[in-house]
């Protein structure tokens, strides 16, 4: 895992830090470019593993406010088949990451978690990641040709002070795609 800095620097520099979870890699690539060319500081986090995977999401090693988790997905949750098969202890790792799994083993207090992949965005899996602790979700609750064009102008809105619920919506106008993407939060709900 990615070392970071101390977390007791303000609020702002935090927003200016956005946690990458690499599952699908060449969008991946395209929103690192994308997130730095907006001045945010991006933490790549190449998932290799299961284990990987649930570290990652009890969320003690980031001082990130934001974690993008850049995927494919569909009706049964996150797609993680591509993992290696099998753990150390011979547990084959599950197929997809789904609202039940969230909830056992995310811990991502006070986060905003962004899944890209497609049908990522059903209520049963923001409900898990909000129990979870994470101040917002969002996710595409439909099948969009690509998530790059909405997390863009999201980041592109915080980035120039707007604030979340505003960005998204200003970034599910930008297109057709954008129309999918819901925003689930323990302030406001969809």
């Amino acid at each position: 895992m990615a070392s970071y800095e101390d977390a007791s620097e303000g609020s702002r520099d935090l927003l200016r830090r956005v946690d990458l979870a690499v599952l699908e890699p060449i969008e991946a690539y395209a929103l690192r470019a994308i997130l730095e060319y907006e001045g945010l500081r991006v933490n790549w986090l190449p998932i290799a593993t299961w284990e990987e995977l649930q570290h990652l999401l009890e969320g003690t090693e980031s001082p990130a406010e934001h974690l993008v988790i850049c995927c494919h997905g569909d009706e049964r949750g996150i797609v993680v088949e591509g993992l290696p098969p099998e753990d150390d202890a011979g547990v084959p790792p599950p197929a997809r990451l789904t609202p039940e799994l969230v909830r056992r083993h995310a811990r991502l207090h006070g986060r905003v978690v962004i899944a890209s992949g497609c049908a990522t965005g059903s209520a049963e899996m923001a409900y898990a990641f909000l129990d979870a602790g994470c101040a917002a979700y969002i996710a595409p609750d439909g099948y969009p040709q690509s998530a790059l064009l909405f997390l863009h102008r999201l980041y592109h809105e915080l980035a120039a002070g707007a604030e979340l619920a505003v960005a998204a919506d200003a970034a599910r106008d930008q297109d057709d795609d954008g129309r999918f993407f819901r925003l689930w939060s323990t302030a406001v709900t969809p």
